[in-house]
């Protein structure tokens, strides 16, 4: 045990280390605090610049949106400025009255007129839409004159007749009329409609005696047209070989036959 003067000395430095052990305590606590006021400052800072940096960004994108609207905007308005003005133009052309043109094409068809047989039936077939198409010139200046294919834009088209988009079923009759009369342009398209079953029947054997036909009554046909017709040879070309050789013998013995008997019929006025 210790002596009596020492119990003094050992409470005394107990008592110290107490304390010392308190102060070392608070101060672990007040580091803590400090540290954990720092991290709240910190992450608070944080969403503070998070926050700027959002509305920072929505203001740019508002902004790139409005730009984008403004945009579209006058990018519309010229639009309309520019048809206005196409509007305006169009009417100071002189009218061309396709209806009035297509009528009196489909008299002389109804006539009896082969090539405008023909003619009415490629109409039929292609749509008045595309025939009017600088892709098709030839048969828009058969239909509206020349002078529209060469000064095509200083005319204003009025009164479209109202026909199907393309209807090769309305066509084949057209063409047919005009083959039987022994025009080897509506040959050409009697072949096409039986060789692929369009508008009518595939017929092989009809379609390779049309394409037979039409090789040998091509030069009397382009005799009458004036001036000649820009798409002979494209009208003329050979049918299919691959497809004449599948036909039978018996098959080939028909075409012939029926090139044979064939006599142009020509319709009277």
């Amino acid at each position: 045990m210790a002596s009596a003067p020492l119990k003094p000395l050992i409470k005394g430095m107990a008592f110290m280390l107490m304390v010392a052990a308190a102060v070392l305590f608070g101060q672990w606590c007040a580091s803590e605090l400090k540290e954990a006021e720092a991290k709240d400052t910190r992450i608070r800072e944080e969403h503070i610049r998070r926050q700027a940096e959002q509305q920072e960004r929505f203001k740019t994108e508002d902004a790139a949106r409005k730009k984008r609207a403004e945009e579209a905007e006058r990018r519309e308005r010229l639009r309309q400025e520019a048809a206005e003005l196409r509007a305006q133009e169009e009417t100071k052309k002189p009218p061309l009255d396709v209806g009035a043109a297509f009528g009196g094409l489909l008299r002389k068809a109804e006539a009896g007129d082969a090539y405008a047989q023909f003619v009415i039936g490629e109409i039929h077939y292609y749509g008045i839409t595309r025939i009017l198409s600088q892709e098709m010139d030839e048969y828009a200046g058969i239909l509206l004159g020349a002078d529209y294919v060469n000064r095509r834009q200083e005319f204003r088209l009025i009164n479209l007749p109202r026909l199907p988009a393309a209807d090769m079923k309305s066509a084949f009759p057209w063409l047919l009329r005009s083959a039987q009369q022994g025009n080897a342009y509506g040959m050409s398209g009697v072949r096409n409609a039986y060789m692929y079953g369009r508008g009518t029947e595939l017929d092989r054997v009809e379609a390779f005696k049309w394409a037979q036909l039409l090789v040998s009554y091509a030069e009397a046909t382009e005799a009458g047209r004036k001036p000649a017709y820009a798409g002979l040879n494209r009208v003329f070309r050979a049918a299919p070989s691959g497809l004449y050789d599948s036909l039978t013998p018996e098959q080939k013995a028909t075409v012939q036959q029926r090139v044979a008997e064939f006599r142009p019929k020509k319709e009277k006025p």
